[in-house]
């Protein structure tokens, strides 16, 4: 087997395998959490409640998905990853992610 290289922009080579094995343990991440389930609001025939939970519904995803995202931001920057690098991964800018996520700012 060749030896994996590393991409032009200096990233570390992809590994298949290894966000296959991230993907299993965040399906079992979810599958166990104490994630709300999503309630189908079809069912209700009043439109204002329907939408109240849907607006609650996404409160409660974008929550855990900014509490996740600076987990993984942490994790990744303790590892060396630069905030560019991150940023490439979230499709925003490196000083986007720095102004949202470094500890400096989160500080202010």
């Amino acid at each position: 087997m060749a030896p994996k290289q590393s991409r032009q922009d200096g990233a570390p080579p992809f590994d298949r395998a290894y966000y296959e094995r991230l993907g299993e343990h965040i399906d079992e991440e979810m599958e166990s959490g104490d994630y709300p389930e999503p309630v189908d609001v079809s069912d209700d025939p009043n439109p204002g409640a329907r939408l109240k939970r849907l607006v609650y519904q996404k409160q409660v995803f974008e929550q855990e998905n900014k509490r996740q995202t600076r987990i993984i931001v942490d994790e990744l920057r303790r590892r060396g990853e630069s905030w560019n690098a991150i940023g490439k991964l979230m499709n925003i800018s490196g000083e986007a992610v720095r102004k949202q996520y470094s500890p400096e700012m989160r500080a202010q």
